[in-house]
């Protein structure tokens, strides 16, 4: 699913915080996930060297855009805890857990 695609309004409250989270969890899980498994076509290049080069970076590239999906999740997951007004204690955890996922990730 696009974070960008994900509707704002539909749900509220904690379940849809924790489904933002949840998914970030899942995004930033990559970066255990050794880099060939983001492989993906590359360009001819004339020697094999090149070729095993341009792969392996792609790779890298590949991996850090899905990890940095799970930035956009915790920032959004972030923002919605940001907006729960009902339990101002419950607010204080949902930010927390939100700020400390964002910085490790």
């Amino acid at each position: 699913a696009r974070l960008s695609a994900l509707p704002l309004k539909e749900k509220s409250g904690d379940s849809y915080y924790c489904e933002i989270k949840l998914l970030g969890d899942l995004y930033s899980s990559g970066k255990s996930l050794p880099s060939y498994v983001f492989a993906t076509a590359s360009p001819s290049h004339d020697t094999q060297h090149e070729r095993k080069i341009v792969h392996l970076r792609l790779e890298v590239e590949n991996q850090l855009s899905f990890i940095m999906k799970g930035e956009q999740a915790y920032t959004l997951a972030l923002e919605l805890g940001k907006n729960e007004v009902e339990d101002e204690e419950d607010n204080k955890c949902l930010i927390a857990a939100a700020v400390t996922d964002l910085g490790t990730n």
